[in-house]
């Protein structure tokens, strides 16, 4: 984020969405899996019908090479979860690195996961680490407003949810770093 000598505050974007929407990404994979049939690996436009990024740091299932899911399905006597197992792996953690020339007005750079992003523009996320309340955690303030949507009552509700399968469709995992620069 930075903020002009005027008071301008302003985002600069600098990944790409690693999702199945995404045409580079998918354009990636359809290179990386010529066998398969796209409307099977981008089913219910998810990943193999399960999952919206195609880069990730969890979600092992969907790394795994057709070797180690024998193995593993071996190990624990259970088949793996993922439906049509063609050509893995499917899901990658190599991220994509992009360098950018720091300017005076550059303040702080957000790191976050989709999850942020869904809730949150660029230029609000921004906006809501210019004008955070001194002494707030800035990643919590960012994963607060993303989760309340303008509503601190939606807030307290979503909060309340207990782990399992509801929380888990109510809302996302939601990783955030704010680092700053020249404070």
């Amino acid at each position: 984020g930075s903020v002009s000598q005027s008071g301008v505050v302003s985002a600069k974007v600098l990944s790409e969405e690693h999702r199945t929407y995404n045409p580079v990404e998918r354009e990636r994979l359809i290179r990386e899996h010529p066998q398969e049939d796209e409307d099977i690996m981008f089913f219910d436009e998810r990943l193999c019908g399960i999952l919206q990024p195609t880069r990730a740091f969890g979600d092992v299932a969907l790394k795994w090479s057709s070797r180690e899911k024998v193995l593993l399905e071996y190990v624990f006597d259970e088949p793996t979860f993922v439906p049509n197992y063609i050509s893995p792996p499917y899901l990658s953690c190599t991220p994509d690195v992009h360098s950018a020339q720091l300017n005076p007005d550059t303040q702080f750079l957000i790191i976050a996961t989709d999850g942020l992003w869904d809730g949150l523009s660029d230029e609000e996320s921004v906006r809501l680490i210019h004008n955070k309340p001194a002494g707030v955690n800035s990643a919590t303030w960012l994963m607060q407003h993303c989760l309340a949507q303008h509503n601190e009552q939606r807030l307290s509700r979503i909060l309340s949810i207990p782990p399992g399968p509801i929380c888990r469709n109510v809302r996302d995992d939601i990783t955030a770093i704010v680092i700053y620069f020249n404070t």
